[in-house]
């Protein structure tokens, strides 16, 4: 976010409420070192097979994030009402909001809705009351054949 708005003149806030799921005693390590402590089973079947219902050690409940999450977007917008407001995280915060967003029951986020690709936008619009869906993971501007195809919310 800091580059962009430096490019662009703009003014650039933080927020540590849009940080990252926090991963717990999974912070800083390796994958082979999770599994390896935790097992394959944790890491697969209860992490990317139970993304939505996962707690991490001495971390963050998935709901929990998005909850503030979407607070935090909330304050922002309402700070900002009538003006395009960029914000910039992570991929597992940004697919647990869009989950609350587009409603997705916990339980279902792993078969419903996709990790968000790298570098990816995605556009929502705030009503005054609530916020609304409208793409998810934009990756045109990162690819001249568009492989990568926006999942577009109708």
């Amino acid at each position: 976010a800091l580059p962009h708005g430096k490019m662009r003149n703009l003014v650039v806030n933080t927020s540590k409420k849009l940080r990252e799921v926090d991963v717990g005693l999974w912070t800083n390590r390796y994958i082979d070192d999770i599994i390896q402590e935790w097992g394959r089973e944790e890491y697969q079947n209860a992490w990317l097979g139970g993304f939505g219902t996962y707690k991490f050690p001495s971390g963050e409940f998935v709901p929990d994030a998005a909850n503030r999450f979407y607070n935090e977007i909330v304050y922002i917008c309402n700070k900002n009402i009538g003006k395009t407001v960029l914000i910039v995280s992570h991929g597992a915060v940004i697919r647990a909001f869009w989950s609350k967003i587009l409603g997705i029951k916990w339980e279902n986020i792993v078969n419903e809705l996709p990790t968000p690709a790298n570098a990816s936008y995605s556009v929502a619009y705030y009503d005054g009351e609530k916020i609304i869906a409208d793409s998810y993971s934009n990756t045109d501007h990162l690819v001249s054949d568009n492989c990568f195809a926006p999942v577009t919310i109708i």
